[in-house]
């Protein structure tokens, strides 16, 4: 297979497409490396790829995680995918939900899936 072209990446979901869907993940506990992910995203490295995971995480305007929390999960996420030889580029998420949640995070945005914030941010970020 050809090498990607220079600047080519692909975008991942996190839940149900790198590790086992739970419903509103909260927990370093609850993260599963779905078969097959950590050798796939090898190959994918190995042709050039850059690995860009962009998740919706509405827990957060639900009160049910803190940003913080988060930021532990998609640490112990990235150390599991580490220690069977794979890495991502990057990992965004969107925090909001535009008719449930608390505060700041109740809100229509531009980073929230199907829209295309995180994807333009990474784009920015990675060149």
């Amino acid at each position: 297979m050809a090498l990607a072209a220079k600047g080519a990446a692909v975008f991942l979901d996190r839940d149900g497409t790198l590790i086992r869907e739970v419903n509103y993940l909260c927990s370093v506990e609850q993260i599963e490396i779905l078969p097959g992910v950590a050798q796939a995203l090898r190959l994918l490295r190995e042709r050039g790829f850059k690995l860009v995971m962009v998740t919706n995480q509405s827990v957060i305007a639900r009160g049910g995680l803190s940003e913080t929390g988060l930021q532990e999960i998609h640490g112990a996420l990235s150390a599991k995918l580490d220690a069977q030889g794979a890495r991502l580029d990057a990992m965004y998420y969107c925090p909001h939900h535009p008719s449930e949640g608390i505060g700041e995070y109740r809100v229509t945005c531009a980073c929230r899936k199907p829209k295309s914030g995180m994807i333009e941010r990474a784009v920015q970020d990675l060149d």
